[in-house]
């Protein structure tokens, strides 16, 4: 008997794998040849060797470069139907998650905190993540499952008490964590450093544009409330920023309000408080 030719290393064109890839679909509608290949995989799964070398092999293929290239790409603009994925949750019922019971090593965690901190630094990344999830949570069939869980939740007496002992243990972490932090020199004193910073130069005085100020102060002739009310800062920030920038025009130009800018002035000179706009 002839043995049919083998096929490794022949490159099919797109219209030769089309063709096939329909064939194979249509192949595998028949039940009876499905039932044939299921058992026949549960008979090769039997044998323990088999099973190792299996593995391996899946693991050499997972840490392939390429494949995972391949994988990737293979999966991206795909979205699953909501069929698809009841599906998946039905078949899953009362099966047992892979890694019940192991802990991850701390190796592995630092290499999972590494691509993290990759992905979060890609901005293509964080507008693809962030539209995802605003898409996902901001529609009302959401919201109120939701509020029907949170209620639900709070008014069983057990669940409160877990949220509620939940929230205590999150604080005493985070306290925890926090003063591991501050024990470090380092960052100890990259956060003095920003902390004389800030009180040398307040953030909202270091974001006002001297030439907007000029504009609407000098040119426009707006009085500092106005001025204030459209920069979004309070008077006295004003104030002191046009004293430090000795922009300052004539008492006879400035537009009437309920406190003339003059007097304004004279008001922070004797450290009383106007309030914020």
């Amino acid at each position: 008997m002839q043995k049919a030719a083998s096929t490794r290393g022949y490159k099919f064109s797109t219209e030769k794998k089309i063709e096939m890839s329909l064939k194979a679909i249509e192949r595998m509608k028949n039940p009876e040849l499905r039932r044939q290949i299921s058992e026949t995989v549960k008979q090769i799964f039997k044998n323990e060797e088999f099973k190792v070398f299996f593995k391996e092999r899946i693991k050499e293929a997972g840490k392939n470069p390429i494949t995972i290239k391949n994988r990737s790409d293979a999966q991206k603009g795909k979205r699953l139907s909501k069929e698809h994925k009841l599906k998946i949750a039905e078949s899953s019922k009362g099966r047992e998650a892979w890694n019940k019971g192991k802990k991850t090593s701390e190796e592995t965690k630092h290499k999972q905190s590494l691509i993290g901190k990759e992905h979060w630094n890609d901005p293509k990344y964080v507008e693809y993540i962030t539209n995802r999830v605003i898409e996902a949570t901001n529609t009302p069939e959401h919201k109120s499952k939701c509020s029907l869980r949170l209620k639900d939740a709070w008014n069983d007496p057990i669940k409160r008490q877990k949220m509620v002992c939940g929230k205590d243990k999150a604080k005493i972490k985070i306290a925890e964590s926090v003063k591991k932090l501050w024990e470090d020199p380092e960052y100890r004193a990259k956060q003095l450093e920003k902390f004389k910073q800030r009180k040398s130069k307040p953030l909202k005085m270091a974001l006002i544009s001297k030439d907007k100020v000029e504009d609407l102060y000098l040119t426009q002739n707006l009085n500092m409330k106005q001025v204030a009310s459209i920069l979004k800062v309070c008077v006295i920030t004003l104030s002191k920023f046009l004293k430090e920038n000795n922009i300052q025009k004539p008492y006879g130009d400035c537009k009437r309000s309920k406190i003339k800018d003059c007097d304004i002035n004279n008001l922070i000179d004797n450290n009383v408080n106007i309030g914020v706009i």
